[in-house]
């Protein structure tokens, strides 16, 4: 792992040695479901292609150089923060909005449920800088326990679909019978048309898909939220 500091970016590069990446893959590798032969189909492909979209959604790039039989290095760049200033003592301080972001107070609240860390927290920070307060949990049963705990002051929930213990089809449909007015969006990487019919038919108000584009999942957050006050 190296990490270097550039004029514009910070770039990071995560090397293994393992038996490399044929030249003809480099392309694929980052599509969604995609899997070579040796993984022997474990998993579901998908690792790479949200790791793109969550660097894309910060302003980086991302890539990998390979040989076979030589390892692989994969490559992604962030855009080097330009609200960081030096404070009286010399040491760096940094605004919380973004650069153009007006600073927001909270009229809106949100329950946000995804077991994938960076994901979760990617729509949290967005969600908040747009003037939402969130709750955050991991799994579709904590869903429905927070929702239960704070119906009457949420204006939207938003789910993923595969969770652990209780998944977002079956938390929506519960949070629907609770409430059946409630804006609820359901964001998958699963772009399927049986996916969307049943995430439609548990309740969700909208289907988004992953890696989020953040502005229109802002967007859509702030007019489903908007809908309901």
């Amino acid at each position: 792992l190296s990490v270097v500091q550039r004029e514009k970016d910070v770039l990071f590069c995560v090397t293994d040695t393992g038996p490399g990446i044929d030249k003809g893959q480099i392309d694929d590798i980052f599509k969604r479901f995609w899997r070579s032969d040796a993984a022997h189909k474990k998993g579901l492909g998908l690792g790479l292609f949200i790791a793109k979209g969550i660097v894309e959604a910060h302003g980086g790039r991302i890539w990998c150089e390979s040989k076979p039989s030589e390892g692989a290095s994969f490559f992604f760049t962030l855009p080097t923060p330009k609200t960081f200033e030096l404070d009286a003592t010399g040491e760096a301080s940094a605004s919380s909005s973004q650069p153009g972001e007006p600073r927001t107070t909270c009229s809106r609240t949100a329950l946000i449920a995804d077991d994938d860390d960076d994901i979760r927290t990617l729509m949290s920070r967005a969600l908040q800088r747009a003037g939402f307060a969130v709750t955050e949990v991991k799994n579709g049963a904590d869903l429905v326990s927070a929702f239960q705990a704070l119906a009457e002051d949420t204006s939207l929930v938003v789910s993923d679909i595969g969770m652990p213990e209780l998944d977002g089809i079956a938390a929506v449909a519960q949070i629907r019978a609770i409430a059946p007015e409630q804006p609820i969006l359901m964001v998958t990487a699963f772009t399927d048309p049986l996916t969307l019919k049943r995430a439609q038919s548990a309740g969700a108000t909208r289907v988004l898909y992953k890696p989020l584009n953040l502005a229109a999942f802002v967007a859509t957050a702030l007019a489903s939220a908007k809908a309901s006050s």
